[in-house]
């Protein structure tokens, strides 16, 4: 109980970083191009919710609020939409259009540039990086029963290309799977000197939405040791028996395998091992060690991924930072496209509580992963702060230039109701896309792991 609220704090602290240095950088870039081009800003604020403490320089009160996630500046005059009594020139509907497009995009463009400073500087401070991403894309393990086996996907295989795209190191193919998002997998792999396209149906995994395909460059679990006397060893399980599914879940890695036995507690699980070239099925019921604080089954088991430690020179890292800023955007505009062609499912979108789960873990390993993850995350938050969806600040920007084009053509803006509208159904669909995106987190949480 005292690990779940822990681990729960971790990952509240790690959101409340996370979103409030990016929200506060974002609101900070409209502060700046705005007070640059001479609006009058009434507000400027560190956080929300109610004022805490503050001051007034001119014609702006700078505050801290109470609630610590980001913060937000107020323009005069924004709220009024092209009030003809409005006569005070710092306005911002009584700004030239081109300014007031400025001072709109500009969060959104400094979350863009954050990306690749972040990240960079993540490369730059070093972390531990999967030795086995740098290895050659050689096959170790294939899953008995997945999608790759029935394709016919062998151990020793080499993997040249995924799809269209030239592979040499398992980190290419992390990276060339990621873009490909969609259910078929095209490998052409070397097998005894001769070259062979395999084509790969992959399945949905229930709980994230991701497509699961059965080949890894090692086994998901060893085990190492059985314990004297638990469930394990009355169970039938042996040293060097690669636990690969449980019940009707495969089973990925070592953290995997621990959050589904956390999640069955105390009742019997189906394990599904593999052991000198056959499949078992046993049956085992976990027991609770009030040593650990953890349910387990008595084994040890062994570690199959070594770490490296990577850190780039100031030059180097950015321009890594640069890379990745491109790729990330690509993906997420590919992410969307399969989405709405039905390639990709909803599930895999992330909402707060994953996120939160994600930038506490990210915490956890390091300040130089929870900066790269910020940096990512940045950058997706530009790009979709910066789309036309009405209510955020890409739907204002084009209200903008389309009232702009209004009052060319016509002499008159676009109507202050018409806007009104436009603002109202966007935030309603906002809302909506909130509600499922909490939905499928709580779903993930509930489905363990």
């Amino acid at each position: 109980m005292i690990a779940t609220i822990q681990t729960v704090l971790i990952y509240v602290f790690g959101f409340a970083i996370l979103f409030g240095v990016l929200v506060f950088l974002h609101e900070l870039g409209h502060f700046v191009i705005a007070k640059w081009l001479g609006f009058e800003v009434e507000v400027f604020s560190l956080g929300f919710g109610p004022r805490v403490w503050g001051f007034r320089r001119r014609e702006t009160e700078y505050r801290v609020s109470l609630i610590p996630l980001g913060g937000y500046v107020r323009v005069a005059g924004q709220d009024r939409m092209d009030d003809p009594r409005d006569a005070n020139p710092g306005a911002f509907y009584n700004r030239p259009l081109w300014q007031q497009f400025t001072v709109v995009v500009a969060g959104g463009v400094i979350n863009l540039l954050l990306g690749p400073v972040l990240i960079g500087a993540a490369y730059w401070v070093g972390f531990n990086e999967p030795a086995f991403l740098r290895d050659p894309a050689v096959i170790a393990w294939v899953f008995p029963g997945s999608p790759a086996a029935t394709a016919g996907i062998r151990t020793g295989d080499r993997i040249v290309r995924v799809g269209d795209q030239p592979v040499r190191t398992w980190q290419d193919v992390q990276s060339a799977m990621l873009e490909n998002l969609r259910m078929d997998l095209v490998l052409t792999v070397q097998r005894d000197g001769r070259t062979k396209e395999v084509r790969i149906r992959g399945i949905t995994r229930p709980r994230t939405g991701q497509y699961f395909y059965g080949f890894a460059p090692f086994p998901p679990a060893v085990v190492d040791a059985v314990e004297p006397d638990t469930p394990a060893l009355r169970g039938g399980i042996r040293p060097g028996d690669v636990i690969f599914k449980v019940g009707n879940r495969w089973i990925l890695n070592v953290r995997e395998l621990q959050g589904v036995l956390r999640k069955a507690a105390d009742r019997a699980v189906e394990l599904h091992v593999f052991r000198d070239g056959a499949v078992h099925i046993l049956r085992v019921r976990p027991f609770y060690d009030t040593e650990l604080h953890m349910w387990r089954l008595g084994i040890r088991l062994r570690s199959a991924v070594r770490y490296i430690r990577v850190r780039y020179s100031i030059g180097d890292a950015l321009v890594r930072g640069v890379h990745e800023t491109v790729w990330s955007a690509g993906l997420f505009f590919r992410a969307v496209r399969n989405m709405l062609t039905g390639e990709l499912s909803i599930r895999t979108l992330s909402g707060p509580i994953e996120i939160a789960r994600f930038a506490g873990s990210a915490l956890l390993i390091g300040i130089a992963t929870f900066l790269r993850m910020m940096g990512l995350i940045s950058v997706q938050l530009g790009i979709i702060n910066l789309l036309p969806i009405p209510a955020l600040d890409g739907g204002h920007a084009a209200m903008i230039l389309i009232s702009g084009c209004m009052r060319a053509l016509t002499g008159r803006p676009l109507s202050p109701r018409v806007r009104e509208w436009v603002t109202i159904i966007g935030v309603a669909l906002l809302i909506g896309l909130t509600i499922l995106v909490i939905s499928l987190d709580i779903m993930k949480v509930r489905g363990g792991g």
